[in-house]
């Protein structure tokens, strides 16, 4: 486990929409050399491996640097209601 690995990565949120016709995404994507020190920051999409967290955006997301992993909760697919989901993902 590298603890400062200049990387960052993102999951989910919502595609560009007017009003509240939000478009959920499931995307999970990292920016390798986040930090430009160490090259030309690139973005490059992920394919996790086993069940993922379905589209959501307005979600909380953490790292757990003890475990090397991204933890996901909560959100919705719409963007303007209340939170659809009460889940936690890794």
């Amino acid at each position: 486990m590298t603890l400062f690995s200049n990387r960052m990565i993102i999951f989910g949120g919502q595609a560009p929409t007017s009003g509240c016709n939000a478009n959920p995404l499931n995307d999970t994507w990292v920016l390798i050399n986040a930090n430009g020190l160490g090259g030309t920051p690139a973005w490059s999409q992920l394919a996790p491996t086993g069940p993922t967290p379905s589209a959501r955006g307005a979600h909380g997301a953490g790292y757990d640097a003890a475990n090397d992993r991204m933890i996901v909760f909560g959100g919705d697919t719409t963007g303007c209601t209340p939170p659809a989901f009460n889940d936690v993902w890794s």
